[in-house]
């Protein structure tokens, strides 16, 4: 089993993407995934995520997140959003 400095350690960005489409079911556990260890004090979710797939709302977020050409490359934008 990996540990978790070699889990931090190994990590990369990925800035350039495939325009295939991704499925709901995989979103769904992966952002399942990420949640599932996080917990706060009263049980409250801390953060909130808007995925847009719309190629026209991309393009609406893309100035929001600093004009980056993967923000309109990939099929699926995910910004979170601190609650």
């Amino acid at each position: 089993m990996q540990s978790l400095s070699q889990l931090l350690n190994n990590h990369r960005s990925i800035r350039q993407f495939k325009p295939d489409p991704v499925s709901q079911e995989l979103i769904e556990q992966v952002c399942g995934d990420a949640f599932a260890g996080t917990s706060s004090s009263g049980n409250l979710n801390s953060a909130t995520m808007i995925l847009t797939r719309d190629p026209v709302h991309k393009t609406a977020l893309y100035k929001m997140h600093f004009e980056q050409e993967m923000v309109l490359q990939a099929p699926v934008l995910v910004t979170f959003c601190a609650d």
